[in-house]
């Protein structure tokens, strides 16, 4: 029978074949990363309307020695040096993927000094006879077409991953200037504490000044006089650990600098910042993409990953190559460049995947896997940062009520311990009576320096949540 009489049953197996051998595996469609409006968040996020924040948003606090800080650790940390070689990373990825589709070619060349055996029982020519010098160069060229889009995918892939590493950048400098605004926060905090607890040792001395003159004047018990006594120390005792937390703090900063801690002796007390009414943007949640730095670049990786996926389906489809050659080739050197010693070639070549033991499916598989992680981190993300922006908001609702209450009882406090010394020095009550609303003053001065600091704070936490003036051009 004759062959033509086979082809279209040849064909057709052949067809079915390859649909079973290279058909990429069915995984359902690509889920899409979630969209803030899927995440209702307008009541918790109800708050008087305030601007996004501006790039250098320390600055608002009007503080030259934490805007220096800070714009010495955007300069000169590690962290950001770290940062910025990702970026060239990434930016070498793009160049490489890149490469790949435009042709290649190469020159190669080469001379030898070559004599045959004539013991072999082969002929050989006289010209071949004796030592000869040969020599070759050639100018190869090759091209793959890129039907199926991998190159290209491959080139979006990393484009996204410098997208992505460019945003990581800004992240990372957005993690290091409100950690140093964090610390410079804390500082206050000791420092103020530090004021309490002096104005707390003032209040136990002159207590003991007190006793110690109704007890020379035989008023008051040798216990009593023990009792005030034993008030200046412990407090000194607390100073001291204060002391420690303070110069801790320094040696803090100076570690997010990059600096070594001799820098953290230069470092002094905070100014007390310009603190303005807390708010939230009126576009949030809409515009919380392109404004946190950390949820562009999770964005990023998730279109990244999608190019991906596209790549390796593009490997189950035929590949094709374009290769060509042009040289020169002679016997003797001296004949390289002579009318006859040239040589070309050109041709193609393809691939068609058949059988791979299911390499490809697992390579695909593996993608539409980190895909699939990719998109659930950016909506995990997407939600954390929502909810983070609500809990500050929700803390700077609570720091009022807080601070209110928490100064209405220092000023009570404070009367309750003015009657209670009057009751003492007219004899009416015991010492006793005088040291426990004292102990109670003491802890409400603290508390209220604690809160009052609390609120600068607040302050760099809402800036950090809301991408600390960050904003990306485009995104697509």
């Amino acid at each position: 029978m004759n062959a033509r009489h086979y082809a279209p049953a040849l064909s057709l197996a052949m067809a079915l074949l390859l649909s079973a051998c290279v058909t990429p595996p069915d995984l359902g469609p690509r889920p899409a990363p979630a969209s803030s409006q899927n995440l209702p968040s307008e009541r918790s996020l109800a708050a008087p309307h305030a601007a996004w924040p501006a790039k250098e948003w320390w600055k608002r606090y009007q503080d030259p020695q934490l805007d220096r800080l800070i714009s010495q650790a955007l300069s000169q940390s590690p962290t950001m040096a770290v940062a910025q070689a990702r970026i060239r990373r990434a930016q070498a990825g793009v160049q490489g993927a890149g490469a790949a589709l435009y042709p290649h070619a190469s020159l190669t060349g080469g001379m030898t000094e070559a004599k045959p055996s004539t013991q072999t029982g082969a002929p050989v020519s006289d010209a071949l006879r004796g030592w000869n010098d040969s020599a070759r160069t050639a100018l190869d060229f090759s091209y793959e077409f890129d039907f199926w889009g991998k190159n290209r995918a491959l080139l979006a892939s990393a484009v996204s991953e410098l997208s992505a590493a460019q945003a990581d950048g800004a992240a990372a400098g957005l993690s290091l200037s409100t950690a140093i605004a964090t610390v410079y926060a804390d500082l206050l905090r000791l420092y103020n504490d530090r004021d309490m607890l002096q104005e707390v040792l003032r209040i136990r001395e002159e207590s003991e000044r007190l006793v110690r003159m109704r007890f020379d004047a035989g008023y008051d018990s040798e216990a009593d006089l023990r009792q005030a006594q034993a008030g200046p120390p412990a407090v000194r005792a607390e100073l001291a650990a204060s002391e420690e937390q303070i110069g801790l703090a320094h040696f803090r900063l100076t570690a997010l600098l990059g600096a070594g801690p001799d820098a953290a002796l230069e470092i002094e007390r905070p100014a007390r910042p310009a603190l303005q009414a807390i708010g939230l943007p009126p576009s949030l949640p809409a515009d919380l993409l392109g404004r946190r730095p950390d949820l562009t670049a999770a964005r990023w990786r998730v279109e990244a990953l999608s190019s991906q996926i596209d790549a390796r389906e593009a490997d189950f489809y035929p590949n094709i190559n374009l290769s060509a050659m042009l040289g020169l080739q002679s016997l003797g050197v001296g004949n390289l460049f002579r009318s006859g010693s040239d040589f070309g070639s050109v041709g193609a070549a393809f691939s068609l995947p058949i059988f791979d033991a299911g390499r490809r499916k697992a390579a695909y598989g593996v993608a539409r896997a980190d895909y699939d992680a990719a998109v659930a981190n950016y909506d995990a993300a997407l939600a954390q940062a929502l909810n983070e922006i609500a809990g500050i908001a929700l803390n700077n609702r609570s720091l009022d009520e807080q601070i209110h209450y928490a100064r209405e009882s220092l000023r009570m406090t404070e009367r309750a311990w003015e009657l209670a010394r009057a009751r003492y020095t007219s004899g009416a009550a015991d010492f006793q009576s005088v040291l426990i609303v004292e102990d109670r003053l003491a802890t409400q001065k603290r508390v209220v320096a604690a809160l009052d600091s609390r609120r600068f704070a607040i302050d760099v936490a809402l800036h950090r949540a809301l991408g600390g003036g960050f904003q990306e051009a485009t995104h697509g």
